[in-house]
């Protein structure tokens, strides 16, 4: 014979620790309590308190250098600039020191520079 709910005067099968699906939710032992109040989850902050200073310097460095060149940096190209194109990558400060900066059109940066590495290495495109 299966297993009745611990609760008085409930026939039903039990469903866990003793309790029908019923009782179990309502339990108000104060072990029970404590097992259900979890303790909540620590949040991380998407970017980092540094990266956000370096995205700062960097919007307005960025702003200055297409502001400055607005006609793409591409051999044979004269098209309006669109893009910036880092050179040596973003990582830490090369995110934004502007040496490794080139302005770019919508179709140079990628057909152009990123579809051809070796291409782009060659004309100093890529470091």
């Amino acid at each position: 014979m299966p297993k009745t709910c611990k609760s008085e005067g409930c026939n039903n099968p039990v469903f866990s620790k003793g309790y029908c699906k019923y009782h179990q939710n309502q339990r108000t032992d104060e072990k029970w309590l404590n097992k259900k109040q979890k303790t909540p989850k620590k949040s991380f902050k998407p970017i980092s308190d540094k990266r956000v200073e370096q995205l700062a310097k960097y919007r307005t460095r960025r702003d200055k250098y297409l502001k400055e060149n607005p006609i793409c940096e591409v051999k044979g190209c004269n098209k309006k600039t669109t893009n910036l194109h880092h050179k040596a990558g973003r990582i830490g400060e090369m995110l934004y020191d502007v040496q490794y900066f080139m302005a770019c059109c919508s179709e140079c940066h990628p057909k152009k520079i990123h579809e051809n590495p070796k291409w782009a290495r060659e004309n100093g495109y890529l470091i």
